[in-house]
């Protein structure tokens, strides 16, 4: 998830931390940028599956800065509103877990994205909200 909104949707065994971390290397970090370009941090919170020194080497390799969130700290974490949004939205639809990925993918606008960010502690520019919005800023 960035300020855009959702950037990619993986449902995986997160039991399996070779899946996750495949997962990490070809499908989420090449939609980032190496420092100090846009996109270049990556927030992730201390499941078991996020294991630690390979994920600092492979973020190296693609000149991304990564960030663990401290212990229970999910209200830190952008994503557990989307997860949370998401979940409503198939509630009130009465989906199952069938549309999980789709209602991933438009479960935020750039806009919401950039408020939930901001519900997380994480300031967003006036500039960059407004390029996000505007879809200037999607790299």
């Amino acid at each position: 998830m960035s300020i855009n909104g959702t950037n990619s949707v993986n449902i995986l065994d997160i039991s399996n931390a070779d899946s996750f971390m495949n997962a990490q290397e070809f499908t989420i970090l090449p939609t980032m940028n190496p420092f100090p370009g846009p996109k270049f941090v990556l927030v992730v919170d201390n499941a078991a599956v996020h294991n630690r020194v390979p994920m600092y080497i492979m973020c190296a390799r693609f000149g991304v800065i990564l960030i663990f969130l401290s212990v229970y700290s999910f209200d830190f974490n952008p994503i557990e509103l989307l997860f949370e949004v998401t979940k409503k939205n198939m509630e009130s639809l009465g989906c199952d877990t069938e549309h999980l990925r789709y209602h991933l993918w438009n479960a935020v606008t750039a806009e919401v994205a950039c408020n939930m960010f901001e519900h997380c502690y994480i300031p967003i520019s006036a500039m960059l909200k407004a390029r996000a919005i505007n879809g200037d800023y999607a790299r």
